[in-house]
């Protein structure tokens, strides 16, 4: 019972608050936390709590996009390598719901995965509310990533990405051996600030290819474009 105690709602987006020091933090919808102020609320928020014996941060989300929700992303990653075991910090749990890769989108597995509230589980959501949700996404492309966004959380890209998440990962295998291969490069200059890059190209006979690109900006610029 301190009377010195209190809870108070802060803006993710509003003036960093130095000096708290608090035992617990709830920190909603972390995939909002974008402009520098709540980056810094979060470092604030987090290191502050190293005075308390039993500090207890909570971190709730939806999916967001990989490039605009840098923090989020972060613990996204983090979680998903504690589940696979390639991290160890008793300190630290992560949950994630959503529709596995390996899962059709469309399916009433994705949604009970996906929504722990499913009537399925326990819950109060009813799958034909979802069901008229994907309604729209199979009707209407533009609402598919809506969709898988909000209703599978699944993680969207840019609208203007060439490549989708999916596409890429299946580029994620070991590069095999380029001696004796046959290459091809494809060079590209920078005239302002774009990245000069090469890269080679290692067909396959069975359809496949080895890439090894490279890419390259003047040190001078790195900081001015940074920002």
């Amino acid at each position: 019972d301190d009377p010195s105690a209190f809870y108070a709602a802060i803006s993710a987006d509003g003036d960093v608050q130095d000096g708290i020091n608090p035992h617990m933090v709830v920190a909603d919808e972390l995939h909002r936390w974008k402009v520098e102020k709540a980056l810094g609320l979060h470092d604030i928020l987090t290191k502050g709590m190293i005075m308390r014996r039993q500090p207890l941060w909570f971190g709730i989300t939806t999916a967001g996009e990989e490039e605009g929700s840098p923090l989020a992303w972060r613990y996204h990653q983090k979680a998903e390598m504690q589940a696979k075991g390639a991290i160890s910090e008793p300190s630290f749990y992560g949950k994630i719901f959503a529709c596995p890769a390996n899962v059709d989108w469309q399916s009433r597995e994705a949604r009970v995965l996906a929504n722990p509230s499913h009537e399925d589980n326990g819950g109060p959501l009813k799958d034909k509310a979802l069901l008229a949700e994907l309604a729209k996404a199979q009707s209407d492309a533009a609402e598919v990533q809506a969709y898988k966004r909000y209703h599978l959380n699944l993680w969207a890209q840019k609208d203007d990405s060439c490549i989708s998440a999916e596409e890429w990962a299946l580029g994620a295998v070991p590069r095999r051996s380029l001696v004796e291969q046959p290459c091809w490069l494809g060079l590209d200059l920078s005239s302002t600030e774009d990245l000069s890059a090469m890269v080679a190209l290692f067909p396959r006979e069975d359809g496949t290819a080895d890439v090894l690109p490279f890419f390259w900006l003047p040190a001078d610029n790195v900081d001015r474009i940074v920002k």
